[in-house]
């Protein structure tokens, strides 16, 4: 035996000399160790197959347990992965030095930033649950507030300053700027208003900073000159201006590179500057009609500025006064319009009344005490909307507390001056007037819109007479404000909204008029009232911007005073009435776009015995209905029968009215009005 075994190993090649000794294993066994090492069988397909089928779908070497076992793999893959890891060490050591050279001194106005300071915006500290340890034993410590807030890290360096390039390829020349600002000085009306800023030059930041300013601060001067471009007054020069498109053309433009690049990206809003941004966006949509879009740009705003902390009441810090009281003031406008909106367009407010306590401890802002009564009535009017689809007895009670709390507001504090021969210089009394007939035209408004829903019924019974009353006077009031406001801005303030106001207003009054019996003849105050409408929304359908909401507002009320003129043919001369004998119509249906529809039915075969009839049963009382508290009977005594009855000639044409709000998916508002969409 010990001579084979030497001669078996004289012809042993070198290499398998090398080698460890094999395994001897049973015989017909065949087993590999990843198989062994995992506890399943070994299967191969044949016998001439080297690697077993386990091995192959794992993608692992198939190693024979005849063979030495091998090394453990676990820990080759460890020393691998630290070799791994070293060198992602060294490439993030690479990266942050990188980075540190790009925020450096040196480079800082490659890269700029924005001025939000966390004080203004503590994110970290609002949670509802670290408020629970704000105690004597458990407290949690704010952090020393910074002046300068990065906002670039979250964002790439060429993505920065690609939308720094296309921004400021929208600028215009500095000379054209300053003509744009000097022909009209409505926005800084509205800038002192939103921002209690009286700054002359139109733009936040010097002309010559821009090319190294924030994205955000250029997405911002540019809405002021899409601002200042809507006030263009008509006698405006335009082609002095050189402008390359139209201003209409130019602002949407603007809007849509602007929501293309700076107020769609989340990074970049989260900051004062953003939420300004936001806001100017709204008040351009506002300023066009487009009341859907302002809403909308202002709800993205409020949001916002709920993640930032502006609606957190914080500390006094004054270091950081004048940036802290901006904050109050962008929150604050910020309620205001949003329950503006939210009343117009038949929508719920985004935020309590809560919101408008004071956000920081200390000296009390220079805000109007007036303006948070009343965002707190807009806010109830808003939810008895909502709550009430028709009127009822708990409707009434609402409406009647609503107005308890107008009656409780002190105009006298809100009486501006004499806007007739006031001065069209940039003053700051000129300001807090524009601000205080604001207040008063939204007061009025408000009063207007409490009691419209109760205004058509005025004839059915006598306890609406009252709320028939205040919505008629409210409407006077409005369209007083709104001459006022045109004689402060010498008439070349651009708000389609505020048109679209006094255009409510006007047609309240006209239906008042188409109820009249015919003994009692039309206010020639209110003729003269609603003729200053009429002339204002004439002016400004023939304006640059091809004002459609004027267009079709003044069309509607043509329509509603050739009737009147109809009913009552010897208050008027000149004007061209409506007979229903010579129409090829039998009705006339006008729909207000967030206000309602009528419909003008033309009788003309019917007999005025037919119509006193249809009225007599028309008038059946509403039941479950609740007196006023003025009333001291204990029933109600109708309205005489004659109170509608509008004569031979004037029966001729009824009319049913629903002021309801018009459902919002209705495509041929976007056609007729242009409002909203």
């Amino acid at each position: 035996m010990n001579s084979f075994h030497r001669g078996d190993e004289r012809h042993l090649s070198p290499l398998d000399a090398e080698q460890p000794p094999r395994k001897k294993i049973r015989k017909g066994t065949r087993s590999c160790w990843e198989c062994k090492h995992r506890k399943v069988r070994c299967h191969f397909e044949s016998d001439g197959d080297s690697s077993c089928k386990e091995c192959i779908s794992r993608g692992s070497t198939c190693r024979s347990q005849e063979e030495p076992e091998p090394e453990n793999s676990r820990e080759s893959d460890r020393s691998n992965l630290n070799e791994r890891m070293s060198r992602v060490e060294i490439l993030l050591e690479k990266v942050l030095h990188r980075l540190d050279g790009v925020h450096s001194p040196a480079s800082s106005k490659q890269m700029p930033t924005l001025s939000t300071p966390e004080a203004a915006t503590p994110a970290n500290d609002n949670a509802p649950v670290l408020s629970l340890f704000q105690n004597e034993l458990i407290s949690s410590s704010q952090p020393t507030p910074r002046v300068d807030h990065d906002s670039l890290s979250f964002m790439n360096g060429r993505d920065m300053d690609r939308i720094r390039h296309d921004l400021l390829a929208l600028v215009l020349p500095e000379k054209t700027i300053h003509q744009i600002s000097q022909a009209s000085s409505c926005w800084w009306l509205l800038r002192a208003q939103c921002f209690h800023n009286y700054e002359q030059s139109l733009l936040p930041i010097p002309y010559s900073q821009l090319s190294t300013s924030h994205p955000t601060l250029i997405a911002t001067c540019l809405l002021w000159v899409a601002i200042s471009l809507q006030q263009l007054p008509a006698e405006c020069p335009i082609a002095s201006l050189k402008l390359s498109y139209s201003p209409k053309q130019l602002i949407d433009h603007y809007m849509t590179t602007i929501g293309s690049l700076a107020t769609c990206n989340e990074d970049m809003l989260h900051n004062l500057e953003g939420i300004e941004a936001l806001i100017l966006q709204a008040i351009i949509h506002n300023n066009d009609g487009k009341l859907r879009s302002s809403w909308a740009s202002y709800r993205q705003a409020m949001n916002i500025a709920q993640i930032i902390g502006l609606h957190c009441s914080i500390p006094a810090n004054k270091g950081l006064m004048q940036v802290t009281l901006k904050a109050d003031l962008i929150w604050r406008h910020l309620i205001h319009a949003d329950r503006y909106l939210s009343l117009m367009l038949g929508m719920h407010h985004g935020i309590g009344d809560v919101a408008f306590e004071t956000r920081y401890s200390g000296e009390q802002l220079p805000s109007s005490v007036s303006m948070v009564a009343l965002g707190r009535i807009a806010g109830s009017i808003i939810d008895r909307n909502q709550r009430f689809g028709e009127i009822t007895p708990a409707m009434v009670r609402a409406t009647q507390t609503i107005d308890a709390s107008l009656g409780e507001i002190d105009l006298q504090s809100l009486d501006p001056q004499d806007t007739a021969h006031a001065s069209q210089d940039r003053t700051i009394e000129r300001a807090e007037s524009y601000s205080k007939l604001m207040a008063h035209l939204w007061f009025h408004q408000l009063t207007a819109w409490l009691h419209l829903p109760f205004l058509l019924k005025s004839d059915i019974r006598d306890r609406y007479d009252y709320s028939r009353r205040c919505c008629l006077q409210a409407s006077r009031e409005m369209i007083s404000c709104y001459t006022k406001i045109r004689d402060l801005t010498a008439g070349s303030f651009c708000c389609k909204s505020l048109d679209f106001q006094a255009f409510t207003a006007a047609v309240t009054l006209v239906l008042d008029m188409l109820g009249q019996s015919k003994n009692v003849y039309p206010s020639q105050s209110d003729l003269a009232a609603i003729e200053v409408v009429m002339t204002v929304l004439r002016h400004q359908k023939s304006s640059e911007f091809q004002d459609k909401v004027a267009t079709r507002g003044a069309a509607a009320l043509e329509t509603l005073m050739g009737i009147v003129t109809h009913n009552f043919p010897e208050q008027f001369t000149s004007r061209k009435s409506v007979d229903p004998r010579q129409e090829q119509e039998h009705q006339i249906k006008i729909d207000i776009p967030y206000f309602g529809s009528f419909l003008l039915h033309r009788n003309a075969h019917n007999t005025v015995e037919e119509l006193q009839s249809q009225t007599a049963n028309d008038l059946s009382p509403p039941q479950n209905i609740l007196p006023t508290p003025v009333e001291n009977e204990n029933t109600i005594e109708e309205h005489d029968a004659t109170l509608l009855n509008l004569g031979p000639d004037a029966a001729l044409w009824t009319f049913d009215v629903d002021l309801s709000t018009l459902p919002p998916f209705l495509s041929d508002f976007g056609d007729n009005w242009d409002l909203g969409l």
